[in-house]
Parts: structure tokens; C-alpha cells; sequence
């Protein structure tokens, strides 16, 4: 993922890039979370990590957020809809749902690269396809100043 950082910016597109320790697939961005919902939040990640084994991933796809053409957001995402981040995905965010929280935005497989700066078209680079096996599943805490990630908790699937 990091090499794909790297040819965005060998195109010259500038932004605020995500460090390589910072990488991670967003499944569901909960916003401002009040502290006493916190060890709510805990809990349906640990129940939902133990009835899903760990998967394999495929990224394969550059994107935008809302679009590439003006995005916000930069991504690394896939062209196939993974079924097992997408039964994970819409457990957890029906569970989260369940506890007050709304999305908004359907569930995309992604990995945010850049916040570009100034907004411009994505530019078209080439780069093979990169697969990961998904482990874990983190609940993170994200300020939009770095932008800035901390594991708040991280539960291994399958247990």
C-alpha cells in the first residue's frame, strides 16, 4: 500500500498521506463517541470478532471520495465485493446501529491513503494487486489534525 502512496506522489499529488503504521481498512467510522459507550463498543467488536475466521483481502482499486475527480479522500479499495468483510462489515454496523449509531455511507472495502491538498482529479497509476490475510479487527480513535489513529482495542477473529 505503501508503494502505491509512493507512485501518487511521484505523480505529484500532494496531500496529507497516512503513515505506513497508520494503514488500516475502514469498516465502520462511528464520528465522536461519547467515553461511557466506549466498553459498549468494545464488547460487540469482541462478539463479532469470535464468530468470524480470518479472511483473505484483494486491493486492487485507486478511488475518491465522493469522487476522483474532486476527491476528499484518497483510497486503495477492490473491484471484487469481498463476502466475508462484507458479512463482518454489516454485523458490526448493525450491532453499532443497534447502540445509537448511524452510516450513512454504504460499506466499502478501502484504505484511506491521502486527504489530498490542494483537491484534484486522481491521477491513473498502475500497481499489482496487493493481498493481505485480515487477523484482526481495532476499534480506533481518528483526529482529522494529522490525520492521527490510536487503537483503542484490537480483537483477533476466530477468538
Amino acid at each position: 500500500m505503501v508503494s502505491v502512496a509512493d507512485r501518487l506522489l511521484a505523480k505529484d499529488f500532494r496531500g496529507r498521506y497516512i503513515g505506513p503504521d497508520d494503514l488500516h481498512a475502514t469498516v465502520a467510522f462511528l464520528g465522536d463517541v461519547p467515553e461511557p459507550k466506549i466498553d459498549d463498543l468494545v464488547d460487540i467488536l469482541v462478539r463479532q470478532a469470535a464468530i468470524v475466521r480470518p479472511f483473505g483481502v484483494r486491493f486492487d482499486r485507486l478511488g475518491g471520495f465522493p469522487n476522483k475527480r474532486e476527491p476528499r479522500v484518497v483510497w486503495l479499495g477492490s473491484t471484487r465485493i469481498n463476502s466475508d468483510f462484507q458479512r463482518l462489515g454489516t454485523a458490526l454496523r448493525q450491532e453499532y446501529a443497534d447502540a445509537g449509531f448511524t452510516f450513512p455511507d454504504a460499506l466499502r472495502l478501502h484504505v484511506t491513503l491521502c486527504r489530498p491538498q490542494p483537491r484534484g482529479r486522481v491521477p491513473k497509476i498502475a500497481f499489482a494487486p496487493i493481498e493481505t490475510i485480515v487477523k484482526t479487527i481495532s476499534l480506533m480513535e481518528s483526529t482529522q489534525a494529522e490525520p492521527r489513529y490510536r487503537t483503542i482495542h484490537e480483537a483477533t477473529l476466530g477468538g
